[in-house]
């Protein structure tokens, strides 16, 4: 084509049409008399010009709309790369968002308060079981690693001092056991602190670091440590307090990888309005009004479900748990029939 548009816009092709159209208009329109080979010559050379004039015009409105498609299809991909540019803009934003709270950050600050605490707590697994007396067996499963080397750890009570009807002092603790074959768990005393009971539990073999291990602990609570039903009015005096909920919680206290908290109602109970929460710790390890709403939003909806033997059982879990906070199962206490 560019070779065609030069021989066009070559001068004797101009002077070539010059001097036939002159020769065709003095035949046709002038009287001018040419032999019939030569008119016929004319016409046929002025209609060849006509031609390549229509192929030149084509040749022009092909070669814009040629640009034209490449200017769009530049466009197209200008903007195909401004969006991909924008994707990936997002993309980076969105990961350093989350950057702060990813599970590689997470892990990294937890591996660093573990070895300079000397031991952590791998996984938590908590489980109370209420009976209608408002009483509870409380069983902890707690994985143990160590950084350093450990006769004895402590751990607090939930269960407060009990005296019995003769004024004799109720065990607190049911059982505290080792669940690895090769090392043995025991209560060695159990110490008072701040108003607080704190067990303390002997290992054999010592705990050395590097090893990790798994004790249990079971506690049992005296009746009506739980409410579970109420009165019009105790309703109704909750209600006026602002903090009318019943609640089961976990206090963090030490470095933490995974909490795993969950509540077994009695048969046939079913709990009202549940709902977890989460508080700071006071000093003596109880519930301050104060709630923690960061963590709070972290933390997954808790779930309700049939358990075995048709129990609904009310429990979440969270990884990387915050210490001195308090992780809370909460409801409402029914109206008493």
């Amino acid at each position: 084509m560019e070779t065609i548009k030069k021989a066009l816009n070559s001068t004797p092709f101009k002077l070539a049409v010059a001097v036939l159209s002159a020769a065709f208009t003095a035949v046709r329109f002038g009287g001018l008399a040419f032999p019939q080979y030569a008119q016929t010559a004319a016409v046929f050379g002025l209609v060849v010009c006509v031609i390549f004039f229509l192929a030149l015009g084509y040749y022009e409105l092909i070669s814009k709309l040629v640009v034209i498609g490449s200017d769009r299809t530049e466009l197209i991909d200008r903007f195909k790369g401004v969006e991909e540019g924008l994707e990936k803009l997002n993309s980076e934003i969105e990961q350093s968002k989350n950057s702060a709270i990813s599970p590689l950050a997470d892990d990294t600050l937890y591996e660093s308060l573990a070895q300079k605490y000397g031991y952590a707590n791998e996984i938590v697994d908590i489980e109370c079981l209420l009976y209608l007396d408002g009483s509870a067996r409380v069983e902890r499963r707690v994985t143990v690693r160590a950084f350093a080397k450990y006769d004895e750890i402590d751990t607090y009570l939930i269960v407060p001092e009990m005296i019995d009807e003769q004024g004799e002092k109720v065990p607190r603790i049911l059982d505290a056991d080792s669940l690895n074959p090769n090392r043995t768990v025991s209560k060695e005393r159990v110490e008072e602190k701040l108003g607080r009971a704190t067990a303390v539990l002997s290992f054999y073999p010592a705990l050395v670091a590097g090893v990790t291990t798994t004790y249990r602990l079971v506690e049992r609570t005296p009746s009506d440590t739980f409410i579970l039903e109420a009165t019009a009015k105790e309703l109704e005096e909750r209600e006026k307090s602002k903090d009318p909920d019943e609640y089961f919680g976990w206090n963090i206290n030490r470095p933490t990888k995974s909490l795993n908290i969950k509540v077994i109602f009695p048969e046939g109970y079913i709990p009202k309005d549940p709902k977890s929460q989460v508080r700071f710790a006071t000093a003596s390890g109880l519930p301050s009004i104060q709630l923690q709403t960061e963590e709070q939003n972290r933390i997954m909806i808790p779930k309700l479900e049939r358990g075995r033997g048709g129990s609904y059982v009310l429990g979440f879990e969270v990884q990387y748990p915050m210490t001195n906070l308090i992780y809370m199962l909460r409801w409402l206490p029914q109206l008493k029939q």
